[in-house]
C-alpha cells in the first residue's frame, strides 16, 4: 500500500493535509500484525467513510489494534513520521508520476481497474488465500 503522499510540504492527493497519510503511515510503522494490521487499522479509521476524520480516531483505532497511542504520537509529530512520509512519497512520485484518481490499485507492478471483480481476479491469480479464491 503506497499513500498518497506527493511532497514533503504537505501536499497529498487527496486532502490539503497529509494529516491522515501521516498518522496512517506511523499505524502501520507500529502494528505487529503486518497487513492484516494495517488492513484492520485502515477500516477502523473509514468506518462510517462518510464522517469527517477526528483527531481522536486515529487513537481511538490504534487502541482497539494494539497499537501504542503513544508512541503513534510520538512518531507522528517527530522524525520518524517525517522519514516515512519521505519514503512514502518517493514511493508515491515513482509508481504514479502523474496525475492518479482515488483508488488506485496496483498489484505486481501493474496498475488495475478498481473494481471487485477486477481485483480478485487478480489478487488470487497471484495466489492469495482468501476464501473468496477457493470458490473462484
Amino acid at each position: 500500500m503506497v499513500p498518497a503522499v506527493r511532497s514533503l510540504n504537505g501536499t497529498c492527493v487527496d486532502s490539503p493535509n497529509c494529516y491522515y497519510e501521516r498518522i496512517t503511515l506511523c499505524a502501520f510503522n507500529l502494528t505487529t500484525s503486518g497487513l492484516k494490521g494495517q488492513v484492520d487499522f485502515l477500516d477502523c479509521m473509514d468506518s462510517p467513510w462518510d464522517v469527517e476524520l477526528k483527531p481522536n480516531k486515529p487513537y481511538k483505532c490504534a487502541k482497539e489494534n494494539n497499537i501504542d497511542g503513544d508512541q503513534l504520537k510520538k512518531c507522528s509529530n517527530g522524525p520518524l513520521g517525517d522519514e516515512l512520509m519521505k519514503i512514502a512519497m518517493n514511493k508515491m512520485n515513482k509508481q504514479f508520476p502523474k496525475k492518479v484518481f482515488l483508488p488506485q490499485i496496483v498489484v505486481d507492478g501493474v496498475v488495475i481497474d478498481a473494481d471487485y471483480d477486477t481485483i480478485q481476479k487478480k489478487a488470487c491469480a497471484d495466489g492469495s488465500s482468501a476464501s473468496v479464491c477457493s470458490s473462484a
